[in-house]
């Protein structure tokens, strides 16, 4: 059972990772993500390492019978952070898992299905399975907590869906939210390149969108949603930074991203402590010169 605002624990981080680095090795990664104190720790999927870490091949192997969680092949960021993290001070892991709407609608298994609602309804399963087991792990091993976030690229559908599709997506994500907090992880959501005012009534206490562009950042023009959101002690992941920009656009492009953020920042003074910021999406294929760039290690 959750007993303490996602914001007390967030406290003193400005910065959120996806999910994915451009890095083939666990240790890499980690040092990356240990050595800048302001980012959200989170264990790091790592697809240059092996094609293996995409989320949607994890998730597709959760739906056997038999499946009992990750393997190292799959998740070795996930065992290597659990395996650094055990016995530091830190309150929170940041983990993810793909979201039930993009699973429904790219598993070949089950994306023909006719029936949307049983379809949804595994995929809300296969998801609450992996994000338990992730939270089993971490239990056993690392006293803090975990907050799960889905990456749901598929939400970009969300206009085309009809009014019945549209509430077993609210519908599920009620449940999903309930099997969840109830089990003391904190939920959020990401929903990579595409806002609706409609994704602030979802139940999670966290939700992350790309901010990256001027039209993104129209999103702000609808004030009441925002204000609502953040009263109820939601966090907002700003994606005000592109993933990979030119090697000549990099100053420019941080710029660009610290201007957006300024201006959020701006919008809402009373929420600053509930808005922290990232890239528009995962780092998978990030130049390593953007990555230190972006990210520069402080003298704290």
């Amino acid at each position: 059972m959750i007993v303490q605002s996602l914001k007390g624990l967030l406290q003193g981080y400005t910065h959120f990772g996806v999910g994915s680095l451009p890095f083939k090795s666990e240790a890499d990664a980690l040092d990356f993500i240990s050595s800048r104190k302001y980012l959200l720790p989170f264990w790091p999927e790592l697809p240059r390492k092996s094609d293996q870490e995409l989320m949607m091949k994890r998730a597709e192997r959760a739906t056997s019978f038999n499946w009992n969680g990750y393997n190292q092949e799959e998740a070795c960021g996930f065992f290597s952070a659990i395996k650094l993290w055990k016995d530091s001070k830190i309150k929170i892991i940041k983990g993810q898992v793909v979201g039930p709407v993009t699973f429904s609608m790219l598993n070949q298994d089950i994306g023909g299905n006719e029936d949307f609602e049983n379809q949804f309804e595994l995929s809300c399963e296969i998801s609450i399975k992996q994000s338990l087991w992730q939270a089993s792990i971490i239990k056993k091993e690392f006293l803090g907590s975990l907050i799960i976030v889905l990456d749901e690229p598929s939400l970009i559908e969300w206009p085309n869906m009809s009014s019945h599709r549209k509430q077993v997506v609210i519908d599920g994500y009620s449940y999903l939210y309930s099997r969840l907090s109830e089990n003391g992880i904190y939920v959020g959501l990401h929903s990579c390149g595409i806002h609706y005012d409609e994704f602030l009534n979802f139940p999670f206490d966290l939700y992350s969108t790309d901010c990256s562009s001027r039209a993104l950042m129209k999103i702000f023009d609808y004030k009441n949603y925002w204000n609502e959101f953040f009263v109820r002690g939601g966090i907002f992941i700003a994606g005000v930074y592109c993933t990979n920009p030119e090697n000549s656009e990099i100053q420019f492009e941080k710029e660009q991203g610290d201007q957006r953020l300024n201006k959020i920042n701006s919008e809402f003074p009373s929420f600053k402590a509930q808005i922290l910021t990232s890239a528009s999406c995962g780092h998978a294929f990030s130049d390593l010169e953007w990555m230190e760039y972006l990210y520069p290690k402080l003298n704290l």
